[in-house]
């Protein structure tokens, strides 16, 4: 009996209080109301019993794993047990890799997976960088079928990185090099002259104010 096909968000946070921070919640609730199942990857803790309940009110399954690898490290390991547990990850049709060194202002998740959808590229993210070679930023990265043969490939195959300028490198910028090399069409959304830590003013006057770009995520 065949599966139905899967729409998976993954979103990545690491913190160090009980409490789900507020614009993580934002995120997390609206891309809730989306057909993706949404997990909530962090470090293991102990959470507050309201955000247990806020997870659950909005049916979020909740992965707590150990504190290192950075973000690629949280959905290597999410991804590897689910791969033993009941081959889930044979029956994705999207992936969606989020973390939260992004916070989202307004809710435009279904509108970002509607341009992804109409765009011909495999893989869609909101922006890219130059920074060591061209590549995709690994903060928004819609995944189609023909991407994520070489996705999981190169996330299973690479070692963890414990330093984030490796991780930069090695996982997020190596990501797009593979893609490049198996032919598998890339696209960013949004476009800057400048790196997109520093191209406020350009988004702005895009009229991308919905997003602010802060301080990535820290082992």
């Amino acid at each position: 009996m065949s599966r139905t096909p899967l729409k998976i968000a993954l979103y990545a946070s690491y913190q160090t209080g009980e409490e789900i921070p507020g614009y993580v919640r934002y995120a997390l609730a609206h891309l809730a109301k989306t057909d993706f199942k949404v997990v909530l990857l962090t470090n293991e803790r102990t959470l507050s019993q309201t955000s247990y309940e806020f997870l659950a009110d909005n049916n979020i399954e909740l992965f707590l794993t150990q504190n290192h690898g950075f973000d690629f490290g949280m959905w290597k390991r999410y991804l590897h047990m689910q791969a033993i547990s009941n081959s889930e990850n044979e029956n994705i049709e999207r992936l969606l890799l989020i973390n939260d060194s992004v916070v989202y202002y307004q809710d435009k998740f279904e509108e970002y997976f509607e341009q992804a959808e109409k765009s011909h590229a495999d893989v869609v993210s909101l922006t890219s960088n130059d920074e060591f070679a061209p590549h995709l930023q690994s903060f928004f990265l819609y995944m189609k079928p023909a991407a994520l043969g070489v996705f999981f490939m190169h996330l299973f195959e690479t070692p963890e990185q414990e330093n984030f300028y490796d991780v930069t490198r090695r996982l997020e910028v190596a990501l797009s090099e593979k893609f490049g090399e198996a032919d598998v069409k890339m696209e960013s959304l949004y476009h800057t002259e400048r790196p997109v830590f520093f191209a406020y003013k350009e988004l702005i006057e895009q009229g991308r104010s919905t997003s602010c770009v802060t301080t990535p995520t820290t082992p």
